[in-house]
């Protein structure tokens, strides 16, 4: 069995300053590293990794909507 031994969760944020910001405030979070898209957090050894999302082209691609059917088809092959 796969142990894990460390897990780093990730967030998609619209706003990297005010998300770490709130999580330095809030969780006690320092920044570790940062980039133009994308935070690392840490605080007590544990880490959080925001990222950038702020893509607001695909609203107007053709088919870019939530996939509503087929879904199962695609999953299936993906296991």
């Amino acid at each position: 069995m796969t142990r894990f031994v460390q897990s780093t969760p990730a967030f998609p944020v619209r706003d990297l300053d005010a998300s770490a910001a709130f999580y330095g405030r809030v969780c006690g979070h320092g920044v570790r590293a940062r980039g133009d898209r994308f935070a690392l957090l840490g605080r007590d050894g544990e880490s959080l990794l925001l990222w950038l999302s702020d893509d607001e082209d695909w609203r107007g691609r053709e088919g870019a909507g939530p996939v509503v059917r087929g879904a199962e088809s695609f999953l299936a092959g993906t296991a």
